[in-house]
This record gives C-alpha cells, sequence and structure tokens, in this order.
C-alpha cells in the first residue's frame, strides 16, 4: 500500500512538473512546524514552507495552525490559500508551493 502511494506521489509531481509557475486555489490540509500542506481541487497536495513569508512571524500551536504574531493572521486546516507551484521532484514526489500573494 506504501509503494502504491509513494507511486502515486510520483506521478501528480510528474503531473505538476508542466505547470510550475501557475497559480492556484487551494486549502490548508496539514501543518508542520516548518510550514503547511495545499491541496488543490485535483488532489495534488504541496508543501508551503513558512519562509516564503518574509513580513510574518508565526507562531505554532503544535496541532493546526500558524499565527502571525504582527498580523494576527492565522494559516489553519481548512483555510484557503492561493499558490504558485514552485517545484516538483518526481524522484521524491515532493512538489513545493510558494504563496502567490502579492505585496
Amino acid at each position: 500500500m506504501r509503494a502504491e502511494r509513494d507511486a502515486e506521489k510520483c506521478y501528480m509531481a510528474e503531473y505538476m512538473t508542466q505547470h510550475i509557475g501557475e497559480e492556484y486555489d487551494g486549502i490548508i490540509s496539514g501543518t508542520t512546524a516548518r510550514g503547511i500542506f495545499v491541496e488543490l481541487a485535483n488532489g495534488v497536495e504541496g508543501f508551503v514552507n513558512l519562509e516564503y513569508f518574509p513580513e510574518c512571524r508565526f507562531h505554532f500551536d503544535g496541532l493546526t495552525t500558524h499565527t502571525d504574531e504582527i498580523s494576527g493572521r492565522q494559516l489553519t486546516i481548512g483555510g484557503a490559500l492561493r499558490i504558485q507551484v514552485a517545484a516538483a521532484d518526481v524522484a521524491t514526489g515532493m512538489i513545493d508551493f510558494v504563496p502567490a500573494e502579492k505585496g
């Protein structure tokens, strides 16, 4: 089952290599201390590192939410986020997104 899941991630990464630079609306599907996972409508999931929010100072609650100590903005599971596809590694199945926000 794990091999099947890993293969699916690689196929999704291969698909996304054709869409690098494109923007999409997604839903935050997971959180870690380093960033958030965002799922697109087509089922593709990628990672957004918090370093791509340079004007923010996020505090992680350890479960579901990053809160910016400056603005109060929250990145929480189920929240919407517009992203841009930054990279996709077919060998590992990893897909990287960056926020598509301007300014």
